[in-house]
């Protein structure tokens, strides 16, 4: 039969951490590098084929490419009432920032 614990009865420690290697840190260091690099790789050939698409769509649809952009990033209201950190929030951010700096000048 279990006893119930009281407060000075010594409470049970979780397992301590088993130290890794030298080479176990350098594997992963290089294994996130390795990720790091193929994330930042495949983010930037998906803005090169966004920008490609969204000039082709201006030329075809003759709109304008920040409308485009704002509809293919923003993807309209539902998506405007969520402000969540994402690629698109920080491109109309960066649009945003372009055209207040122009209006200065």
């Amino acid at each position: 039969m279990a006893r119930a614990m009281k407060n000075s009865d010594p409470v049970r420690k979780r397992a301590k951490q088993v130290l890794k290697t030298a080479e176990q840190r350098d594997e992963l260091k290089q294994v996130k590098a390795e990720h790091t690099t193929a994330f930042n790789q495949a983010v930037q050939d998906a803005c090169s084929i966004i920008g490609d698409l969204i000039d082709k769509l201006s030329i075809e649809f003759s709109y304008n490419a920040e409308y485009i952009a704002e509809k293919l990033h923003l993807g309209g209201h539902t998506l405007r009432q969520r402000r969540t950190a994402a690629i698109n929030n920080a491109y109309a951010h960066c649009v945003a920032m372009c055209e207040k700096e122009c209006m200065f000048y």
